[in-house]
């Protein structure tokens, strides 16, 4: 009896030693796959929202900034007779003035024709100096579906198309849509046309 005792201590001491069973290792296994997995969607998913939004700012952040160049612009613009204004639905042209840096006398403000169009996806600034005709381009936003202008005269009558220098301006910038997107984003503003409120 003392023998058979020996041995049955003897076995649960070495299978308390033996470590885990087959089963208790397939379990372990298969929760730490699901929890690996689980961390590896969730990661997926913000790698693509991530790009996304970057995606998302970066037009966005583009074209307001285009949106308050050509705001300040037209803010700033004046009558003159050499420079007529200009204005149709997706193109406006006003007498402005150009900052630009000279070798010699440093920084220079050029009385100059200032545009803003569309062209390729591109909202485009171009500045034609007077006289000399000089012509300079920068591309102010990309990704840009639509430019529309709307003007309203001294009158009060809304056009789709002025050479009068009008009061206010409505313009719609609307940025391409994304991958995802069915629709693009659509900036609007009124600016108030100083120089056109004065006449």
């Amino acid at each position: 009896m003392n023998g058979s005792m020996a041995r049955h201590t003897d076995g649960s001491a070495r299978r308390a030693r033996a470590g885990f069973s087959l089963l208790e290792l397939l379990v372990v296994t298969m929760i730490m796959a699901v929890v690996v997995s689980a961390i590896g969607f969730c990661l997926a998913g913000g790698l693509r929202v991530w790009d996304a939004a970057q995606h998302f700012g970066k037009a966005e952040s583009g074209g307001l900034v285009a949106m308050e160049s050509l705001c300040g612009d037209l803010r700033n613009t004046f009558a003159f007779q050499a420079i007529g204004f200009h204005g149709e639905p997706g193109l406006v042209a006003f007498p402005g003035f150009t900052t630009r840096e000279d070798r010699d006398a440093g920084l220079r403000r050029d009385l100059s024709t200032v545009r803003y169009y569309v062209r390729d996806g591109d909202l485009v600034r171009e500045t034609v100096l007077y006289p000399a005709g000089a012509r300079m381009a920068e591309h102010l936003a990309s990704g840009v579906a639509d430019l529309r202008f709307v003007y309203q005269d001294s009158a009060g009558e809304t056009v789709a198309a002025t050479t009068n220098l009008p009061v206010w301006v409505d313009i719609a910038l609307v940025l391409e849509a994304g991958a995802d997107d069915d629709v693009g984003l659509a900036l609007r503003r009124s600016v108030r046309v100083v120089a056109g409120a004065a006449l």
